[in-house]
């Protein structure tokens, strides 16, 4: 038996039980988090620096404008740096659900002016937002569904 910091006593098998959920899933929580900051970090730089065939912020603000969402230059830069900030803050606090809910929110606003050209991708559709609003949605609940649930069920009782 061992004892856990509230004084509990948990059983040794429980707690390897536990042990090897929650490395499992803090594994798939990095992963996870890392590919969609990657996407993110792509989605918010196109924005902000004109290199290659990313458009910078003039020409993502005549997009946006083109797409029905107003503030042109301004919002660009808006989104390109909320964008590049989730992705900051999904690998900097791998426990936050801040990071995340940022990437879903932008990728909510993608998905609704991308919408009008249907769902799939090969259409300029919303399935590519979509996917990474899904996911980074998924993982800001992870934390709190996953661990938290894991512990009740294997102890039978409150996290602490």
């Amino acid at each position: 038996s061992i004892t856990r910091s509230g004084g509990e006593s948990v059983d040794t098998i429980e707690y390897a039980v536990y042990t090897e959920l929650m490395h499992r899933s803090t594994i798939t929580d990095i992963t996870a988090r890392t590919i969609v900051a990657g996407a993110m970090v792509g989605h918010g730089l196109q924005k902000l620096v004109t290199w290659r065939d990313w458009p910078g912020p003039r020409r993502s603000g005549e997009i946006l404008r083109e797409e029905g969402l107003g503030g042109g230059t301004a919002t660009a830069v808006v989104a390109g740096v909320v964008q590049v900030g989730a992705a900051a803050l999904m690998v900097a606090a791998p426990r936050s659900w801040l990071g995340p809910t940022a990437a879903a929110g932008t990728m909510i606003v993608a998905s609704g002016i991308k919408a009008r050209n249907g769902y799939w991708s090969q259409h300029d559709g919303a399935e590519y937002p979509l996917m990474l609003a899904a996911l980074g949605t998924a993982l800001a609940v992870a934390d709190e569904v996953t661990p938290l649930g894991t512990w009740r069920a294997i102890s039978g009782g409150a996290a602490s």
